[in-house]
C-alpha cells in the first residue's frame, strides 16, 4: 500500500527558528496578519506546546485520510449518524503506518509565520492533541476565513470524529543523517 501512495508536497519549513516562547509566537503571528483564536492562544501557552531546540528543515505534505486508504463507513454517534468519519487517533495512526510522521506542535505556528498557507485552504495539523483549559482534546487548524488567515485550535465536530476527506498536514519521514 505504501508504494502506491503519492503525497502532495506543501512546502519546507524551518523548525526551531524564530520565537521560543508563547508570547513571542503570538506577537509574531499578530504582526504577520494572522487571526489567532482564543483556543489557539490557549494551546500555544500550554506546557505541551514545545518548540524544537535545534533548527531543522522539514518537508510538509498534505493528504486526507481517504487518500491514505481509509474507506467510507457509517459511524453511529451522538445525536445522529455521521458517515465517513474517523478519530484523530485513527487518522494519525494511519498516517504513521503509511510512512509519514506526526508534526511537532510548532509546525502550526511556523507554517503561518513562513507563509505556508495557500489561499482558500483549510488544513488540520497532524499532531498529538493538546488538552484545552476545559480538558477537551484539540488540534491546530490553519485556514482562510472571510478573507483572513486564521490559526485555530479545534475539536472534531461529529462526536469526536473528523471527515476522512479533510486535508491534513504531516511530515515526510525524516532520515537519520550520518555524522562526518
Amino acid at each position: 500500500m505504501k508504494e502506491s501512495l503519492h503525497f502532495e508536497s506543501l512546502k519546507k519549513i524551518d523548525l526551531g527558528s524564530g520565537p521560543e516562547k508563547a508570547n513571542d509566537f503570538l506577537e509574531a503571528l499578530r504582526r504577520s496578519g494572522y487571526d489567532v483564536t482564543y483556543f489557539a492562544k490557549n494551546l500555544i501557552g500550554k506546557r505541551d506546546f514545545v518548540v524544537c531546540q535545534k533548527q531543522e528543515e522539514v518537508g510538509l505534505i498534505v493528504t486526507s485520510p481517504h487518500k491514505l486508504g481509509m474507506r467510507s463507513g457509517t459511524v453511529c454517534a451522538g445525536y445522529g449518524i455521521y458517515r465517513d468519519c474517523a478519530t484523530d487517533d485513527e487518522i494519525c495512526n494511519l498516517a504513521v503506518r503509511c510512512g509519514l510522521e506526526l508534526c511537532p506542535h510548532e509546525v502550526a505556528a511556523q507554517l503561518c509565520l513562513q507563509d505556508g498557507l495557500p489561499k482558500g485552504r483549510c488544513l488540520f495539523i497532524g499532531a498529538a492533541p493538546i488538552a484545552d483549559i476545559f480538558g477537551h482534546r484539540r488540534i491546530f487548524q490553519v485556514r482562510w476565513e472571510k478573507g483572513k488567515r486564521t490559526l485555530d485550535a479545534v475539536r472534531p465536530p461529529n462526536s469526536y470524529r473528523w471527515s476522512i476527506y479533510s486535508d491534513w498536514v504531516f511530515l515526510h519521514r525524516r532520515t537519520k543523517r550520518k555524522s562526518t
